[in-house]
């Protein structure tokens, strides 16, 4: 479901901290801030936010959303004039096409990326159907462990 709809989670911030050193992810959903602000409180979220290596971005109308993804992605500054100004702007955050599958990926210690994700219909997935069985690698056919083989009793 949503996180930004689930009720608070107990200890969420301490969870996803000892889960980043664990190499355990998680894959958290929320439409704006404000859902997060409203049930953890602005430090909370902060937290939970520092805590996520990877950002996408599909569309929002919450702005404080908007102007700290602005923020994340930097600014560059013009050689002539010498002004800085985002990278990417809350205006272009605003406009981005549904229709184009237009995303902007904040991953892991690279630049912002504006790429185009298809919707999901588009990759010709068997949706309302149960997938298909995984295939199987062949191999040698497994035994279970023996105590009495592995004592030799």
């Amino acid at each position: 479901d949503e996180f930004g709809n689930l009720p608070p989670l107990d200890d969420i911030n301490s969870r996803l901290t000892a889960s980043r050193s664990r190499n355990i992810r998680f894959m958290l959903v929320a439409q704006g801030l404000s859902q997060l602000y409203c049930c953890y409180g602005e430090s909370a979220t902060e937290n939970i936010l520092g805590n996520c290596d990877c950002l996408y971005y599909l569309h929002s109308r919450d702005w404080v959303l908007l102007e700290k993804l602005s923020r994340l992605c930097g600014t560059a500054v013009s050689p002539h004039t010498h002004e800085a100004s985002p990278l990417v702007s809350t205006s272009m955050l605003q406009h981005f096409s549904r229709d184009e599958g237009e995303t902007l990926l904040l991953l892991e210690r690279e630049r912002p990326f504006i790429t185009h994700l298809p919707d999901i219909s588009a990759y010709g997935l068997p949706l309302g159907q149960a997938a298909p069985p995984a295939p199987r690698r062949p191999g040698p056919p497994r035994t279970l462990f023996s105590a009495r083989r592995a004592l030799r009793l």
